[in-house]
């Protein structure tokens, strides 16, 4: 039972890897997750891990984390319009600067940080009531709670950017994708809520090594299943 168990629990995994293979860098004020917090919402304080050391939850610092790889049905709606065509595998992250409830600093903070993605950055969502967010729950990490959707939650003004002048003016938030296309230059400024946007990329993946979650879960419970009876059956 035990070999089963550990055999249908690590091929999941495996599967799983399969499907998260895109990965992202940061420099100036961001940090790196290694997974998605257990909670992705406003006050909320959540350990996590990066680059080989556990983040204080109260520094202040815009997070970055890997979603989940998605096979397209449609393409996405991001700030410039459409992004992606059916079929297309992406990959979707969260970058975020929260304020935690307890021992939430005063006034307004503000952290600039630059992302270097793996793939080709397709489009952002960072519309000031995240609407666009919200309206794309399928590219959600599996097992977060997001929340609901509440106003102030992405950026904002006129964030996005055309070039590197109007992003190295900026006073607010903002961001300027280079014009190698994989990376995002952002600056985020919070006083409450926080700031949270989602960053669509390529992906290097195929479209059979992304599984749908309950397509995961059943396949970790049958091996389960078959594992139980296999069991019962040297019992009887």
């Amino acid at each position: 039972m035990k070999k089963v168990f550990a055999l249908g629990l690590g091929l999941a995994m495996l599967w799983v890897g399969q499907a998260s293979a895109g990965f992202m860098v940061s420099s100036g004020d961001g940090f790196k997750l290694n997974a998605a917090p257990s909670v992705v919402k406003d006050d909320a304080v959540a350990s996590a891990t990066g680059s080989g050391t556990t983040l204080d939850p109260y520094v202040m610092k815009q997070w970055g984390f890997f979603e989940r790889a998605y096979v397209l049905t449609a393409p996405l709606s991001v700030d410039t319009g459409s992004a992606g065509s059916v079929g297309q595998v992406v990959e979707s992250y969260m970058i975020f600067l929260n304020k935690p409830l307890a021992n939430r600093p005063s006034g307004v903070i503000a952290k600039e940080a630059e992302w270097k993605f793996d793939n080709v950055i397709l489009g952002v969502m960072s519309d000031q009531d995240g609407v666009l967010e919200f309206g794309s729950p399928f590219l959600q990490a599996a097992g977060s709670d997001y929340g609901t959707q509440y106003d102030n939650r992405g950026l904002e003004g006129n964030a996005r950017k055309t070039t590197i002048k109007l992003y190295n003016d900026a006073n607010d938030d903002a961001y300027f994708i280079t014009p190698t296309l994989d990376t995002l230059k952002l600056k985020m400024q919070v006083q409450q809520p926080g700031d949270w946007i989602r960053v669509i990329t390529t992906s290097n993946l195929s479209a059979s090594q992304v599984p749908e979650p309950t397509t995961m879960a059943l396949f970790g419970l049958g091996a389960i299943g078959m594992g139980c009876a296999r069991r019962l059956r040297r019992r009887s």
